[in-house]
């Protein structure tokens, strides 16, 4: 994502040459991909988003102290879930995503897979 005048300036030059690189506003961040353990009777992750409240996105919006998705540790409020077990949330409703995390805490493998972007 490139921002500013001067941004977008220090881009061209060194696309044309310059050698100097770009100065980026931002970093674009990293999808991570985690295990979580099955354990605790609930998965314990409180969603929002979803195209049904204007987003395409969904994100965890709280860990419930009861839950793996804070046993887990690495969850935090915010991270957009991208994936679950293969299964893609993004262009999702909230109750579909809610539906696809619950099936997968409900099922008999031992772990479920997350794919989320730390934010």
């Amino acid at each position: 994502m490139l921002t500013g005048v001067q941004t977008a300036e220090s881009f061209l030059a060194w696309r044309e040459g310059d050698g100097k690189k770009p100065q980026l506003a931002k970093s674009i961040p990293t999808p991570i991909t985690i295990e979580l353990q099955k354990g605790p009777p609930e998965l314990g992750i409180e969603i929002e988003g979803g195209l049904n409240r204007g987003t395409a996105e969904i994100y965890i919006k709280e860990l419930k102290p009861e839950g793996a998705g804070r046993e887990n540790g690495l969850l935090k409020p915010g991270f957009e879930i991208v994936e679950v077990d293969g299964i893609t949330l993004r262009g999702t409703k909230k109750r579909e995503a809610f539906q696809i995390l619950n099936n997968a805490y409900r099922s008999d493998r031992p772990t479920i897979k997350m794919t989320v972007i730390p934010v």
